[in-house]
């Protein structure tokens, strides 16, 4: 961790005192980047899906063949599950193209090698990515779907998971947020973000049932320890029970996911609608709900005798918040600690 001089701690701590008789905002932070403009959506919608599935490479499998048998059998295991639910959740729920064919890596680098603009295509794999805490990028390994057109090598969509062994909730996550999106999209509208997304979320879920899987219950996370700090409704179920009623779209369940964003520390746990896939509320690490950035003016610089205008430099000066409060001002009080440490 870096050290940080004396002279700024005075001159951070001098700036808030200015800006906390400000109005501050929450500002716009979006839940999906990349995010398809309206005419690229409307395409992606149009046009006959192609969907990667997971596979094996030989040289690959030759080696935990010899090495770790076990392991190959849990990855061949797992694809097979992986394949299965993806044909089945596109097949008979997605909202776009009726024509959907499913293809193994290479066949999908051909494709693209061809330069056809015919397809659009849904590609997952291990994906490295980036994200903003107080102002300093931070990178995040996470298993991404991204959605492209075929003759483009940019992805105009991508949707992560920061565990690469999914779940039937993942899946679900993933369908439903293409569909909402492309939907969204394609009709002019730009990426949900934390400020909107997260107001009067009590109202939304309310009276809905939290969906937990008796799976995920053990010594260390009870039925007991979930009751206690969980004070709406909420249902137990079988992981049987669990995909069925996800499968069954009722507006009387929410459920829940982890996925990466760009924002908010690069992970959020997301209420689900199992209606429509609409998020519900999105909460990051240690409850966080909301971010609010301060960064000083050109005017304030100068008022403190710095001639520092351009924006990394006024960025030395800025300060992040994360708060669980929707409605949020910055106040001297919150930076009492970093004055008394300037005058030590």
């Amino acid at each position: 961790m870096k050290k940080t001089s004396f002279i700024h701690f005075v001159v951070a701590a001098t700036l808030f005192t200015l800006m906390s008789t400000q109005k501050i905002f929450a500002g716009y932070y979006p839940f999906y980047a990349p995010y398809p403009d309206q005419a690229t959506a409307k395409t992606l919608m149009s046009r006959p899906l192609v969907i990667e599935l997971r596979t094996i490479k030989e040289k690959e499998r030759q080696k935990l063949m010899k090495n770790d048998p076990e392991e190959l059998k849990f990855q061949e295991d797992y694809n097979a599950y992986y394949n299965q639910t993806l044909k089945d959740y596109f097949s008979s729920k997605y909202t776009g193209s009726k024509e959907i064919t499913f293809m193994n890596p290479t066949s999908i680098d051909s494709l693209v090698k061809s330069g056809t603009s015919k397809y659009a295509i849904l590609r997952g794999g291990s994906l490295e990515r980036f994200f903003v805490v107080g102002g300093k990028q931070m990178k995040k390994d996470t298993y991404s779907f991204s959605m492209f057109l075929s003759e483009k090598e940019n992805p105009e969509l991508v949707i992560s998971f920061i565990q690469e062994t999914l779940t039937d909730s993942d899946f679900l996550f993933l369908l439903q947020q293409i569909n909402e999106i492309i939907k969204n999209a394609s009709s002019g509208g730009s990426s949900p973000d934390y400020e909107t997304m997260n107001k009067n979320f009590p109202d939304r879920i309310n009276g809905k049932k939290l969906l937990i899987p008796e799976s995920l219950l053990n010594e260390k996370l009870t039925k007991e320890d979930i009751q206690k700090a969980y004070t709406l409704p909420l249902e137990f179920v079988s992981n049987e029970d669990y995909e069925a009623k996800l499968k069954s779209e009722s507006k009387d369940y929410v459920y829940l996911t982890g996925s990466f964003s760009a924002s908010l520390q690069g992970y959020t746990c997301n209420v689900i609608s199992a209606e429509n896939g609409q998020i519900l509320l999105a909460m990051a690490v240690g409850g966080v709900t909301f971010y609010v950035h301060t960064r000083p003016s050109k005017e304030q610089m100068k008022s403190l005798g710095y001639s520092m205008a351009s924006l990394s430099d006024r960025n030395k000066y800025s300060v992040t918040l994360f708060t669980t409060k929707p409605k949020f001002s910055v106040k001297d009080s919150h930076f009492a600690k970093m004055m008394k440490l300037a005058k030590k």
